[in-house]
Order: structure tokens, then sequence, then C-alpha cells
């Protein structure tokens, strides 16, 4: 949300770094499919204001956009560790 209000009312600044951080952050809260939602949320909106900046041209900005991929791919990874090693403590409590 802030990444999108930064977006839309300043124009000096980048929302990247809140876009990529934004399915890492998630990983350890939400699950695995909400996890790649906030990243393909991510991609979509960074998109969007990249074609909004540059006049309407998508792809502009190529290694923004497989930053943001490889994030939420690694996102995933951590969101499937965390989930093992919750789902081990439980085992364990037991």
């Amino acid at each position: 949300m802030a990444a999108i209000v930064l977006g839309l009312f300043t124009r000096g600044i980048s929302t990247f770094p809140l876009l990529a951080a934004a399915p890492v952050l998630a990983a350890p809260v939400l699950a695995l499919q909400g996890t790649i939602t906030t990243g393909v949320a991510g991609i979509v909106i960074g998109e969007l204001e990249v074609a909004a900046r540059s006049g309407g041209a998508f792809l502009t900005h190529p290694v923004q956009l497989v930053t943001v991929v490889a994030l939420t791919a690694l996102a995933a990874v951590l969101n499937r560790l965390m989930a093992r090693y919750r789902q081990q403590l439980k085992d364990t409590a037991r």
C-alpha cells in the first residue's frame, strides 16, 4: 500500500525497495499462496508504475523485474522452510 501511495504522489522516489521486500516480509506471516500473491502484486504494481512513468512502455527495467521475481521465489522457499519448522515444533511438543 505504501508503494502505491509513494508511486502515485511522488515522482522522485523509487518504490522498488518496498516492492522487492514485500514478499520476503510476507513469507513468515502468510501461507504460501499469500506469499506468492504478494510477490505477483509487487511485480504488477512495479510494472504499472514503470509504464506510467515511461509513457506506457512495459519491461523497461528488466533488472528490477528479475529481482522481484527472484525474491518472490526465495520468499516461497523460506515460507515452506518455516512451515516445516513450525510443524516439527508442534510434533515435538506433543
